[in-house]
């Protein structure tokens, strides 16, 4: 990634020399000087980023799954002060590493990343002044697309009376269908764009994926619905946590980075307004709910306020359609949510026994903490806020 700085280039010398080889003194003439290799400087924190790689080392032996990832992102300035990821490179021992294993899936593994994207659907609503945060909708246990194709959600229950904050909050499939119908596809593809989707970040990470996210004048029947939900689309987890960050930064979205500086030189990010800060508040303050209220508690931390929207979504198949009992589970952390300085994104890619986002808690608790205590953030008496989720 930063070979041209590291590397250096060899000089050049020219002399004169006796007809037995000795250089003669004084005739030594540089025709091109030596330009030493420079430092590069990371963003990683190298104390977190080996005490989440143990954690995910842990927790993957655990669940049996394939692979772990979990990133920690500077909320005002997009630098990553965690890239951890399990199984990985051992610079130690890099011919013992499988080839799969080589590379870094928060930037190159793409995947359908599921619930997160219903962030993206109710944003586009509370843009469009199409919903608010209390508005009322009935979900109900499966919705019938009229294409073939019959949307549930993942547990068996009968109409369900849910605001918008509580459609995320219990992360109903067919609730956030009521939502994005008020929208057109056009908004809500654009604002997946805006965010970051289906393009890669700018980190400039080699081979980083892309993503992808078809123009909306290429969906068809289902994929109008999956999208609003996070499926019929694929993602990075570095796309899914740079989203959160604009979301956690008031709207605003900046470039995130990996290198610090390459020798003096100091990397610059970009900034892009994304979606109005009342709006990023509103959606921050419905995600509170989650850990407050459902299926997030386990992951709180005594004297913050935490957001969070969890993921479980299912894993294609290369013969179409979807893998049975195959899933990827994922969890987007805000903290502190009442003045927002970090997100925690954690993807578990098919894990065994435990196969839905709670199996993300334990990490993330652990995650969240560490990282709190030793960015040193002081706790605050501020309290979650209460939306109602029903009605």
């Amino acid at each position: 990634m930063e070979n041209t700085w590291l590397s250096g280039t060899d000089g050049r010398q020219t002399y004169e020399r006796s007809a037995t080889g000795v250089r003669l003194p004084g005739t030594t003439v540089t025709t091109k000087s030596v330009r030493n290799g420079q430092d590069v400087k990371l963003t990683i924190d190298r104390d977190l980023q080996w005490y989440v790689q143990e954690k995910l080392a842990d927790r993957a032996a655990q669940l049996n799954a394939k692979w772990i990832t979990a990133t920690v992102m500077d909320v005002k300035t997009g630098q990553l002060l965690v890239g951890a990821e399990t199984p990985s490179v051992d610079p130690n021992n890099v011919s013992g590493v499988s080839d799969s294993d080589r590379g870094s899936r928060i930037f190159q593994a793409s995947y359908e990343p599921g619930s997160p994207i219903k962030m993206v659907t109710a944003v586009d609503a509370l843009e469009q002044g199409t919903a608010t945060s209390t508005s009322q909708y009935v979900a109900p246990n499966s919705y019938d697309t009229g294409a073939g194709a019959t949307i549930t959600d993942a547990w068996s229950h009968g109409p369900l009376r849910l605001t918008l904050a509580g459609i995320l909050m219990y992360s109903s499939n067919t609730g956030i269908i009521q939502v994005g119908k008020t929208v057109t596809d056009q908004s809500r593809y654009e604002l997946l764009k805006k965010f970051g989707f289906g393009q890669p970040t700018g980190v400039g990470f080699p081979a980083e994926a892309s993503g992808i996210v078809h123009p909306y004048q290429k969906w068809d029947a289902v994929t109008h619905y999956t999208t609003m939900f996070g499926q019929g689309m694929t993602a990075t987890p570095i796309q899914v946590v740079s989203a959160y960050q604009a979301l956690a930064n008031g709207g605003t979205k900046v470039s995130p980075s990996l290198v610090a500086a390459c020798g003096s030189k100091q990397t610059q990010s970009t900034s892009t307004s994304v979606i109005p800060a009342d709006v990023a508040k509103t959606t921050i303050g419905m995600m509170e709910q989650i850990v407050y209220k459902y299926d997030a508690k386990s992951a709180q931390v005594p004297g913050y306020v935490l957001a969070a929207k969890t993921g479980t979504s299912q894993i294609a198949s290369p013969s179409g359609g979807y893998e049975k009992n195959h899933f990827v589970t994922s969890v987007m952390f805000i903290a502190p949510a009442d003045s927002p300085r970090y997100v925690v994104g954690i993807t578990i890619y098919d894990p065994q026994g435990e196969q839905t986002s709670a199996n993300t808690m334990t990490l993330a608790h652990d995650i969240l903490t560490q990282v709190l205590s030793t960015e040193k953030v002081a706790p605050s008496d501020a309290q979650p806020t209460d939306i109602p989720v029903t009605w």
